[in-house]
């Protein structure tokens, strides 16, 4: 199926399309919701087109992050978007933590204590 014109663009756009996606399904799946059927044709027709243009937004960000799947989705004849280039995140250059002060340890007495002296004595 060959779909030309609006295509998805960003994630926000991608994310109202499922949730119009839901909310479609579930108006033409009630057989208890009056809608002519002309109306619920072209619900149908709008909503399958919605369901592509989610579908190849999925694979072109698939192919992005699998570059392999280009390939074979090429093969099986599968059509996605081209992927946009994601620009990496800025974040601050990392600054060196400061080091931790070691705590200092009591003294251990270098002498037996006298507890154990009686020990020795043979």
């Amino acid at each position: 199926m060959s779909i030309s014109g609006k295509q998805i663009q960003s994630e926000d756009e991608y994310k109202k399309a499922l949730d119009w996606l839901v909310l479609t399904a579930a108006e033409l799946a009630d057989p208890l919701k009056d809608m002519p059927p002309e109306e619920r044709q072209k619900k149908r027709l709008i909503y399958d087109r919605t369901s592509e243009l989610v579908t190849r937004y999925r694979r072109g960000e698939l192919v992005r992050d699998f570059p392999g799947l280009r390939k074979i989705y090429a093969e099986i004849g599968y059509s996605f978007n081209e992927p946009a280039v994601r620009e990496p995140a800025v974040t601050p250059p990392a600054q060196q933590p400061e080091p931790e002060p070691t705590p200092t340890l009591p003294q251990q007495p270098t002498k037996q204590s006298k507890l154990a002296d009686w020990l020795d004595d043979d």
